[in-house]
């Protein structure tokens, strides 16, 4: 029951932090989306900070599970790319990464923001290898630079979530990513 009732705790924060920013969420708001009691919140954390520590960890676990199912297919690293630059997006909510990295009280917090380095640096890392793993394979130019192109990824597909949401058209994420694949691979 215990463990239950701080994961629900821990995951109504995580929703919060990414619909109202830590700043603007109370104690009371986690109770009422947790649906838990006031003397569980403060029998399994010490206060609202190291609740986001735990929420925005799980955000990260999360972001990291959902993404480790396309690195870890058994494919070539140009399927592996391909598949994670174009995968679905959900544009409504953003990515739980980015979406941390726009709160000041987040990055303000060397625990919370270490977190969010946490998640981003894997990210980098895996994209990293699956490009390296896309030049031994001849599918990208041999003076690509893995560091550099994955960089490039990370700030078109961080870009893509705001120029879609701009000019309200989901339409033209597609077409982004074509390009984004146009750029990466040999013909």
């Amino acid at each position: 029951m215990k463990k239950n009732t701080k994961l629900k705790l821990v995951i109504a924060m995580s929703q919060l932090i990414l619909d109202k920013g830590l700043a603007n969420t109370s104690p009371q708001d986690v109770l009422t989306l947790s649906g838990i009691g006031k003397g569980s919140l403060y029998h399994h954390f010490s206060g609202k900070e190291d609740l986001a520590f735990y929420a925005i960890q799980y955000n990260v676990e999360q972001f990291i599970e959902e993404n480790q199912l396309i690195f870890n297919e058994t494919v070539t690293g140009k399927i592996k790319l391909s598949n994670f630059i174009k995968k679905n997006r959900n544009f409504e909510k953003g990515c739980f990464l980015g979406q941390m990295t726009r709160d000041k009280l987040i990055l303000s917090t060397p625990k919370l923001k270490v977190e969010v380095l946490r998640g981003f640096s894997w990210l980098k890392n895996q994209l990293e290898h699956v490009i390296s793993q896309c030049i031994d394979e001849g599918a990208c130019f041999q003076n690509t630079n893995a560091a550099e192109l994955s960089n490039l990824i990370i700030s078109v597909i961080q870009g893509s979530y705001i120029t879609v949401t701009g000019l309200d058209d989901e339409k033209l994420y597609p077409n982004i990513m074509n390009i984004l694949e146009n750029m990466i691979f040999k013909k």
